[in-house]
């Protein structure tokens, strides 16, 4: 029990008592939302699903231009989604 009322203390103030690893945090389902395109979705799936070696790759799969989808994969990899 204590242990809840503390972590409903540290939400309550937006502390972030524990740090997991490799968990992405947003603050709120809508900045999430904000933040991931139906592009963004369709790069991760290509990505699981192709394996291609290289943004040229993936940008053929997709049908898109490579700068589109360097800039797609540049904040992607910015926010944990992809490495």
């Amino acid at each position: 029990m204590r242990a809840r009322t503390a972590l409903k203390k540290a939400f309550e103030k937006r502390e972030a008592t524990i740090q997991p690893k490799d968990v992405l945090l947003f603050d709120s389902v809508e900045s999430y939302q904000r933040f991931m395109s139906d592009q963004k979705y369709a790069i991760l799936a290509t990505i699981y699903k192709y394996e291609p070696q290289s943004i040229y790759q993936l940008a053929k799969l997709l049908n898109r231009p490579p700068q589109n989808v360097t800039r797609e994969c540049d904040l992607l990899e910015q926010h944990g989604f992809i490495t």
